[in-house]
């Protein structure tokens, strides 16, 4: 007897990594770097701020036009780590 292959079985899980970010544009786009140089197929980015007062979220809204990988979210006040 033979078994079809079921086509969902052959693609790459889905792979979520989660940035969370305040006040770190120094930092940012070397990590942006990092996670977009990743091989991953099925790759995604979420990228939260939490209402930086620095470029950060300049920085976020250009790469994600840049790599739609990316997703990004900005609190409207900081939330903090809590």
């Amino acid at each position: 007897m033979s078994v079809a292959a079921d086509p969902a079985c052959d693609k790459a899980p889905l792979i979520s990594v989660a940035l969370a970010t305040y006040n770190g544009a120094r930092h940012l786009e070397a990590q942006l770097a990092s996670l977009f140089a990743q091989s991953w197929p099925t790759l995604e980015i979420v990228a939260i701020d939490d209402a930086s007062s620095d470029d950060t979220w300049s920085l976020l809204q250009q790469a994600a036009l840049r790599d739609p990988r990316l997703r990004i979210h900005r609190n409207e006040c900081n939330l903090g780590s809590a």
